[in-house]
């Protein structure tokens, strides 16, 4: 007989256990830090199947607001979900949904969000793919011009520079379907500064304000992976010059360099492709800009309509 319910306070170690062990290329610690460094995270979002005592099969629900045509709207994104070897085709993770959904519901969550490469599994309870184009770049600056004595790169403060970045990325984020609002200092503190990868770098201009960020990591030998870029109006050809910048001084021979569709470049782009690993399902009808959207394929529709489901890698769960 399965149990289905929320962790328990003392059992929240254990749990680190479980999903290391079953996602095993991920180290422990990354799931603490998804609790941990999350100023939203609550047991009551962590659920659990178990049998005898021990856990079979879990996920969580973040608790977060995304954009959505410029709106602000409460989401769920489904996490951490993962089923003992030995327990699987007995429909642990289905009933573990169907918690999470109820959840959202009592929860006011409008909508939730996910990302894999299941689709079909997670279909059947009700969320659909969207798309977002992205581009695979060579790395070859002869074509880029870049402002002389004009700008200049340095890592980013955590102490101080937050204020600046929470207004760069609102700019930028608002005007994006899917990417996280991240007004919460303490978000940034703690969750961002741990997420944005090796080399989180500013733009300044020559009076020392910040006009631009890269968060950017190495992945593999030769490719440097955008987890976000944000400028400020006006700024954003600023991008060229932020990678250029950083590789210079990293000394890191990048070959090729993946980005959003929307990054203004002159690098040559060498693919373009869509990813749809990004799901989302209406969980309460909603009307946006005079439309109401009442199931999850219009949700899907409108943002696929919008240039797709935009999702900033540093806030990746």
């Amino acid at each position: 007989m399965f149990e289905y319910r929320n962790l328990k306070p003392n059992e929240l170690e254990a749990w680190y256990d479980f999903v290391s062990e079953q996602f095993t290329t991920t180290p422990r610690q990354y799931f603490a830090n998804h609790f941990q460094n999350d100023p939203s995270s609550t047991l009551d979002g962590i659920f659990v199947a178990l049998e005898n005592n021990q856990i079979l099969s879990t996920l969580r629900v973040f608790g977060r607001e995304i954009y959505l045509s410029g709106k602000k709207i409460q989401t769920g994104g489904i996490g951490e979900v993962c089923t003992r070897t030995d327990a699987r085709g007995q429909n642990l993770s289905s009933s573990l949904l169907d918690c999470a959904i109820e959840y959202m519901n009592s929860n006011n969550l409008t909508i939730s969000t996910l990302r894999t490469g299941i689709f079909d599994f997670y279909r059947r309870k009700g969320w659909e793919t969207t798309d977002l184009a992205m581009n695979i770049s060579d790395v070859n600056f002869s074509n880029c011009e870049f402002p002389a004595n004009k700008y200049k790169i340095r890592p980013v403060n955590w102490e101080n520079d937050i204020p600046k970045l929470i207004e760069i990325h609102s700019k930028v984020a608002s005007k994006l379907d899917g990417v996280f609002v991240r007004q919460n200092p303490e978000y940034w503190k703690q969750w961002t500064k741990t997420e944005a990868g090796g080399f989180p770098i500013l733009v300044l201009n020559m009076s020392d304000e910040p006009v631009a960020y890269l968060f950017a990591k190495i992945d593999g030998a030769s490719e440097l992976k955008v987890l976000e870029f944000c400028a400020l109006p006006t700024k954003e050809f600023l991008f060229d010059f932020a990678v250029k910048e950083l590789l210079d001084e990293i000394q890191f021979p990048a070959a090729t360099i993946r980005l959003f569709t929307w990054i203004p470049t002159r690098l040559a782009i060498k693919e373009t492709y869509i990813e749809k690993c990004n799901m989302v399902r209406l969980n309460k009808p909603f009307e946006i800009n005079g439309s109401m959207i009442s199931n999850s394929n219009q949700l899907s529709a409108l943002i696929n309509s919008n240039s797709g489901f935009h999702f900033f890698n540093t806030d990746d769960y």
